[in-house]
This record gives structure tokens, C-alpha cells and sequence, in this order.
């Protein structure tokens, strides 16, 4: 948010210095976020949303083990992503 969109506060947002660490960590952290145009089809299209998440839910255990080039990337701090990133890993 751009605080100039909000004048009548002057220039800071009230909340912009506030943590909330367990609301940060599950939304950022535990959670998936669906853009809301992918439930806005025919049935059909949200039936086949549902089903895509049911099957990645029954393929946890192998998901969590999976060995792809990606995961390993996300577990990588910035500097580390940079680097295998440049090292073509």
C-alpha cells in the first residue's frame, strides 16, 4: 500500500510498524493463495481446482521428499539463490 493513497493519514499508515507473527507465518508460510478468477468458472473449472488440491494433499509425504532443482532453491537464503543461480545450479 502507498501511503499517499491515503492523505487524511499523513503520509504513514497507522499499522505499517505492527507484527503479527503468527498470522505472517500462516500466510506466508502454511498457506496457498489462489487468485479468486480460478473459482469464478463453470463448475466443471472449480471441480477440477478441488480435485488438483485433494491430489497434492494425498502426495504430501512424496511431495516433502521430492529432490527438484526449485525446492532446493527456495530452501536457499537470497545469497545462496544468487550464487547456485549464477553457478547454474
Amino acid at each position: 500500500m502507498d501511503p499517499a493513497d491515503f492523505p487524511a493519514l499523513g503520509g504513514r499508515l497507522p499499522w505499517e510498524a505492527t507484527r503479527c507473527p503468527v498470522a505472517e507465518k500462516a500466510a506466508f508460510e502454511e498457506s496457498v493463495w489462489l487468485p479468486h478468477r480460478i473459482l469464478l468458472g463453470p463448475e466443471k473449472d472449480v471441480d477440477s481446482v478441488l480435485e488438483a488440491i485433494a491430489k497434492i494433499r494425498t502426495g504430501l509425504d512424496e511431495l516433502r521428499t521430492a529432490e527438484h532443482r526449485l525446492v532446493r532453491l527456495k530452501s536457499m537464503s537470497r545469497a545462496q539463490r544468487d550464487r547456485a543461480m549464477r553457478e547454474g545450479l
